[in-house]
């Protein structure tokens, strides 16, 4: 189970995952994920892209890290973002 809190055009949301997969949001966080579910998303400027599966863990936290102004990850969230190549330089 995993918790996000931030910002949606100012306003504050809650997220909560449960460990059955069970999603609670508030308004305007319910209806970001509806709308965006199934859509192409950019984890960095640079990609990976995925998709915005908001029937996953990874694509709920993927659409708030992308579209919102997170503040808090409680919990055990899951990893989005692949391990760093360090034979990349940043």
């Amino acid at each position: 189970m995993f918790e996000v809190r931030g910002y949606i055009d100012s306003v504050s949301y809650a997220v909560r995952v449960a460990d059955n997969g069970e999603v609670t949001a508030t308004g305007r966080a319910r209806t970001l994920l509806d709308l965006v579910n199934g859509e192409s998303v950019a984890l960095s400027p640079t990609g990976p892209f995925v998709i915005a599966d908001t029937g996953t863990p990874e694509g709920i936290l993927a659409v708030l890290h992308t579209r919102t102004q997170v503040t808090s990850v409680t919990g055990d969230p899951p990893q989005i973002m692949p391990p760093s190549d360090p034979s990349v330089v940043y």
